[in-house]
């Protein structure tokens, strides 16, 4: 399972034109994904955007554009999330029971 985090912006990273030239020039066909070269390293890299076009998820990576571009087109990015929301629910109601079952006994 993932680490849920808030969306990020550009203010997050070192150096924020370059990750706002990202968000504006590589975003993937009409996806809400931008795809793009890590600067440190080999991988291929995603983010997904957010409406407002400002505020993004770093959401997935693989070792080449291809391999990436075809787990967004394929959905399995979505599924994989889809999957982590669903699992995270489960522990959310877990978590609920157990505050109910602790603030019945107070």
């Amino acid at each position: 399972m993932r680490c849920y985090f808030e969306p990020e912006t550009s203010a997050n990273y070192a150096h924020p034109e370059y990750i706002d030239e990202l968000l504006k020039n590589k975003v993937y066909k009409d996806t809400p994904f931008v795809v793009f070269k890590d600067s440190i390293g080999k991988m291929w890299s995603a983010f997904l955007l957010c409406e407002d076009k400002k505020h993004f998820y770093d959401i997935a990576g693989d070792w080449t554009k291809t391999k990436l571009v075809k787990r967004i087109e394929s959905g399995e990015i979505y599924k994989d999330l889809k999957k982590d929301y669903e699992e995270l629910g489960k522990l959310i109601k877990l978590i609920e029971k157990y505050e109910n079952s602790i603030s019945s006994t107070r």
